[in-house]
Parts: structure tokens; sequence; C-alpha cells
């Protein structure tokens, strides 16, 4: 890396000092190889960087030519396999940022003690009172059961779409009476998944679905904060959970030619679909492919609900806040640490007995809805 210019050795390190103080210790070490290398200016200048907290975006202002600029004369430089790996891997959708879609996430960065807490959670022994003691944190109170369903259901997105997998992502909808507390309960769960891979749509025209990008929403949990809002396109989201796919032919001028040609949209799937209704009953159709749960309307939940409202306004619930931010911070982490490749198999699925109700044939799509559960807390510990 002898050939690096002073503008693009400090662009490699503002490449690693996105990575703490592991990225400090790389970068300085990459930088020591380039000629007149002075120790005490580098240090210098990497320590204000570094207490400055900069990002991609924020060294831009401190690079004279533009970071963009520099980051592409030093791609096609070949300056280390480590510097190689950093820019094809990690760096190139930072350094187009100004390019991109607003649309887009920035991809994350774990820190080690991130890491390591996140996988702290992913080897946690007893998850059912883990996830519920972590919401209960975050300020939601009771609901133990909904709390966990909701939870391995927004998990499941992960699961299915791999060829050989009979796997399938679970989806649900949350019904109860007018303020009884649904949305809460969907908006504190959801918040523990990585937020790009959560849609919340409050309605959607009938076709919407087609228009989205060919893997917009793959492996998301689409959320519609009310089941009539999604009622003009049923037909696309139940043909989706089903098929874990939509393909839809469309009529679209030719750029080149002005002729008029048939294309077929692909949107790629699958997804976990999560509504709340107040309604008792869906379409039959759409009720039979989602898991149903219901709020707990009891007095005794009033009562917590009252309580943690008294409480949000104290000091004590200001100072926590701290903590339920790193809950959320290392679910989400969780998340993105979990490989979606995976394929769960059931050994004793022979063994396992359900309902048979000859006036219910629901009960044929409620089985794979146990199941599917079973293998997504598998695939949580795994």
């Amino acid at each position: 890396v002898h050939y690096l210019s002073d503008d693009e050795r400090f662009v490699v390190a503002c490449i690693f000092l996105k990575y703490g103080d592991d990225g400090f210790d790389a970068a300085f070490k990459v930088v020591s190889l380039c000629d007149d290398f002075d120790p005490g200016k580098t240090v210098d200048k990497f320590a204000y960087i570094h207490s400055k907290q900069y990002k991609i975006k924020g060294c831009k202002k401190l690079c004279p030519n533009g970071i963009c600029d520099n980051i592409k004369r030093i791609k096609g430089k070949n300056p280390g396999d480590l510097l190689k790996a950093e820019l094809k891997d990690d760096t190139s959708a930072d350094a187009t940022a100004d390019e991109s879609s607003p649309d887009e996430q920035p991809q994350q960065v774990m820190t080690g003690e991130e890491r390591e807490q996140a996988m702290e959670l992913l080897m946690t022994p007893d998850l059912t009172n883990r996830i519920n003691d972590d919401l209960a944190t975050i300020g939601l109170v009771g609901e133990d059961t909904n709390k966990n369903l909701l939870y391995w259901a927004m998990t499941s997105r992960l699961l299915g779409g791999g060829k050989f997998s009979g796997n399938s992502p679970i989806s649900g909808v949350v019904k109860g009476e007018s303020a009884g507390g649904k949305s809460y309960l969907v908006t504190k769960v959801s918040s523990l998944m990585p937020p790009e891979e959560v849609r919340t749509t409050t309605a959607g025209s009938e076709k919407f679905l087609v228009y989205l990008g060919p893997d917009a929403i793959k492996h998301h949990v689409l959320i519609f904060a009310e089941a009539e809002g999604q009622q003009s396109s049923e037909y696309f989201l139940r043909t989706f959970l089903s098929e874990g796919e939509l393909r839809y032919d469309v009529v679209e001028k030719d750029p080149e030619t002005g002729q008029f040609q048939t294309v077929t949209r692909i949107i790629e799937g699958p997804i976990s679909l999560i509504v709340t209704t107040t309604q008792i009953k869906l379409h039959a159709e759409n009720e039979t492919r989602l898991l149903e749960l219901f709020i707990n309307e009891s007095v005794e939940q009033t009562r917590k609900i009252h309580e943690l409202q008294r409480h949000s306004r104290t000091l004590d619930s200001i100072i926590s806040k701290s903590r339920a931010d790193n809950i959320i911070t290392t679910h989400r982490n969780a998340q993105r640490l979990l490989d979606r490749n995976i394929i769960v198999t059931i050994p004793y699925a022979p063994l396992l007995t359900f309902p048979t109700h000859r006036s219910a044939l629901r009960v044929r799509r409620d089985q794979p809805k146990l199941l599917d559960l079973i293998t997504v807390v598998a695939f949580f510990i795994f």
C-alpha cells in the first residue's frame, strides 16, 4: 500500500474506525505500511476522528476530494486483503449513500461487546422468561403468552424460502376490543426486530405489493396496524402467504423498441404478516392462515397497565431508559446473527398428535403452525 496518497490513507482510517477500538488498531497497521509513515501525526489524526465518532459520511467533511471519490480510487488499487475485504463487503453501501434510495437501510456494524451480548442472548437456556422479562423492562407488562408467540412469529420471517426447506414463517392476527393494547403489543415486540426487516403499513392499494422491489420484503415482518387496511389487497396477501412469492403479469412499454410487452413482476418472500383487529372473525380464507392471539382484557391486566402508566412519569423510569435501549439493541443484533440458511427438522414430529375434528378443516392448517413454532424456537437457539 506504499502508493496510497495522504487523502487515501485518511479514507482507510475512516473506513476502519467504524469498528471502534479494533478498527483503530487495524487502520493504524494498514497505514503504517505506507512510505513516509509518521506515527505521531497518524495517531493524532486517528484519535481526532475516533473521538468525534466520525462515520463514512462524517469523514466526507474532512476529505479534500470527497470520501466517495477517494474510495473509488482505492478500490482499483488492491491495497492488501484486509483493506480489500472491508471495501468490498462493508463500505460500498455506505460510501455511495448519497446515491442510494431513501428507503435503503445502512449496514449495521456490531462492536465486540454488542456481539458478545447478542450471543449470550442466543444461548439463554430459559428463553421464554428472558423474552417476557426483557419486554416488561421496555414497557410491555403482562401478556406473557402473547409476547412469546408474537416474538416467535416475527422471528420466523427468516424461515422458509430455501430449496430444501419445508418450514414456513408464522403470520398472526391480534384480536381485541378498542383500547385493549393490540397495537402497543405489536409495536413493542417488533421493536426487538431489526428495523431494516420490519415494514409497517397503515393501508395499501390492491396491488401495492406488486410494485415493491423484487426482494424489498423478503424475510421481512409486514405489519398492518388494522386488518381493515389490508382488505383491498387480501387476495395478493393470501397468495403471498401460501406461495411464498407473488407473480403478476403487467403490460409495459419497451423503452428501446417502443413496443408493448408482457412483463412478469416477481416479488420474493417469504414474509411474516402481522395484523390487528377488533373484529371477531376475519375472511375465512385469511383467518385459517393466521395464528390467532387474543388480548388480555382482564381487570388484573388493566391494573398492571395503570401501574406502568404512573411509573412512566417517574425519574426512575427515565433513568432506566438506557437499559431498555440496550435490551432492544441486543435483541436486534441477536436476530441479525441468525443464519437463515439453516434447515431445521423435528425428529419427534411423528410422535405428536393433533385434534382432527371432522367439522373443522382448518386444523389441516393449524397443525403446521404448531410445527413451525417448534421449528423457530429450535432455529433461534441452534
